[in-house]
């Protein structure tokens, strides 16, 4: 946890509802932070010890002091006057937005995900100390243990069974000229993939893990060797209009569900990925509605296109929106008007692995932006994910950022088809061996660091 003054008066006032005299200096976020000191900072620096945890603890709250300095804010109290008076914030705080009406399939597939074992991730992080080795030196490697043990209660093992699950699906909005490819090759791709032809294929064989390869949307025929979960032929061109209906949505999700709790019965670590043609508008679209970010902000190059292409391409996210009016205050109604099928599914698939309480490896930004939706749906969603890598499309840094994940590589992919979530699986596996393997200091005969010296000195 940290000391936090980055934010609007304003806002904060409003979301806690304090009393329009009191002025906010920081606020206190408190969480698992993403590295661990050896000891706290103020006594790393010679400034204070620690101190019992009942002499920083404020118990007293708002509500339950009386008279005029309990008024809410924006009630029209006025704030005691004359010396030593704080200042009032200029106007009313603003109205927090009403939350949105989440339709009861969605609570009852979100019910079934529990929040993940930080008690668990604690022990995994304090036997970490304990191996030969200084605390926190091998980084994001530790880092992954704990979000396994959080996700599973325990440390990965040194072989963890893979499966990896693409969904497949095919978007309207690719008729406006926003990717390098027609609309027919996702289904091609889809049945390479299938059939082990393409990088996934390959992957797959290379680590011993399942492949599933799934249609949940795709246009013509049924794909050879893909697992039949078709919703519809494809989405709606979102520049025009919303991309599904609402019994599209919740049957695309639901599919994506039962094929992740299906693979997640077999496999320990499940790879989420998707191939379709112009999805990473969608998906460009869907973070623009889910953070009010422009289109040039969201959009890049997919496939590899050029400059004109790239043009189109924002043209369209900005047509969407524009067309949509989407809130991001209603995520799931987002995902219907600006998403698509494959989106749709893996929102499903981040649901059904958690319930299962499967880590879940994410690919590139198509996938993250699906995350980003489900962690807004079920926060409790983000303890079942990995970031498996940092792709090349640039908005993908700021997906991630959102969801306050690391990326396990870096290696400037822009595939698709679940290869960099895939890439990542022998490091993940490395880090669990290191864990089960490494001896402790005792063990080792090894002596430890000297405990520091009172005062800094």
């Amino acid at each position: 946890g940290g000391w936090v003054s980055f934010y609007r008066p304003e806002q904060l006032a409003g979301l806690l509802g304090l009393p329009a005299h009191v002025v906010p200096v920081a606020w206190l976020c408190l969480g698992y932070p993403d590295e661990r000191p050896e000891r706290p900072g103020l006594e790393a620096a010679g400034w204070d010890r620690r101190l019992p945890l009942d002499a920083v603890i404020f118990r007293e709250r708002w509500e339950e002091r009386a008279g005029p300095a309990a008024a809410p804010a924006g009630s029209g109290t006025a704030p005691a006057s004359g010396p030593g008076a704080a200042p009032t914030p200029a106007g009313p705080a603003p109205a927090v937005a009403a939350p949105a009406v989440v339709p009861l399939w969605w609570r009852e597939l979100a019910a079934r995900v529990r929040p993940g074992d930080a008690a668990a991730a604690i022990a995994v992080r304090d036997a970490a100390d304990e191996l030969v080795k200084p605390a926190g030196s091998l980084g994001l490697l530790e880092a992954l243990v704990e979000q396994w043990a959080r996700a599973t209660g325990g440390p990965p093992p040194s072989e963890p069974r893979a499966g990896i699950l693409v969904v497949a699906a095919d978007h309207g909005v690719a008729r406006r000229g926003v990717s390098l490819f027609p609309q027919r090759v996702s289904g091609q791709v889809a049945a390479a993939a299938a059939r082990g032809d393409t990088a996934i294929g390959v992957l797959a064989r290379a680590l011993g893990a399942e492949l599933v390869v799934a249609d949940v949307g795709l246009t013509g025929q049924p794909p050879e060797g893909v697992v039949a979960r078709r919703v519809a032929d494809g989405s709606g061109d979102i520049t025009v209009g919303p991309a599904l209906t609402a019994a599209q949505l919740q049957s695309a999700v639901e599919a994506g569900f039962a094929l992740a709790a299906d693979l997640a019965t077999r496999c320990d670590v499940l790879v989420a990925g998707e191939i379709g043609i112009g999805n990473t508008t969608v998906a460009a679209t869907l973070l623009a509605a889910l953070t009010g970010l422009a289109p040039e902000q969201v959009c890049g190059r997919g496939t590899g296109l050029d400059a004109q292409g790239l043009e189109r391409k924002r043209c369209a996210v900005a047509a969407a929106l524009a067309a949509n009016d989407p809130s991001a205050a209603d995520p799931l109604e987002c995902l219907r008007r600006v998403g698509g099928l494959d989106l749709a599914a893996l929102v499903g698939v981040f649901a059904g692995a958690a319930a299962a309480r499967t880590p879940v490896v994410l690919d590139g930004f198509a996938v993250g932006v699906a995350a980003l939706v489900a962690c807004r749906l079920q926060p409790a969603l983000r303890d079942y994910l990995v970031a498996g890598h940092l792709s090349a499309e640039p908005a993908h840094r700021l997906v991630l950022d959102r969801l306050g994940l690391e990326p396990v590589l870096d290696l400037r992919l822009r595939l698709g088809e679940a290869s960099g979530g895939a890439a990542a699986l022998p490091l993940i596996a490395l880090a669990g061996r290191l864990h089960a393997e490494l001896r402790t200091f005792a063990d080792a005969a090894v002596d430890r660091a000297p405990p520091p010296t009172p005062g800094g000195r």
